[in-house]
């Protein structure tokens, strides 16, 4: 079944391209398809194979990928410079 003729993308069939958003994390061996959109800040998970149409800010998993969870979008640049001063701030010993 691996090596079947329908497996394979023939050479008429059109290419799309596909769009991915700043900050978007994208998963090990996840499928993004042909003419996928994945809006700003969104999460895809491992193993997931996406398609359409990513809203921002959203969490997909699975196959096909689904959205679970609509992120905060607090990307502001005072809550990006505050996250730059925490993440240079030295670690505290306790």
């Amino acid at each position: 079944a691996a090596h079947g003729d329908d497996r394979w993308l023939g050479a008429g069939d059109d290419a799309r391209p596909v769009t991915i958003g700043d900050n978007v994390w994208i998963g090990f061996d996840a499928v993004v398809m042909p003419g996928t959109v994945i809006g700003r800040g969104a999460v895809v998970s491992s193993r997931s194979v996406v398609s359409g149409e990513i809203p921002p800010y959203s969490v997909v998993v699975g196959n096909p990928g689904r959205v679970i969870r609509t992120l905060d979008a607090d990307d502001t640049d005072v809550a990006q410079r505050q996250a730059f001063v925490e993440h240079l701030r030295p670690a505290t010993r306790g």
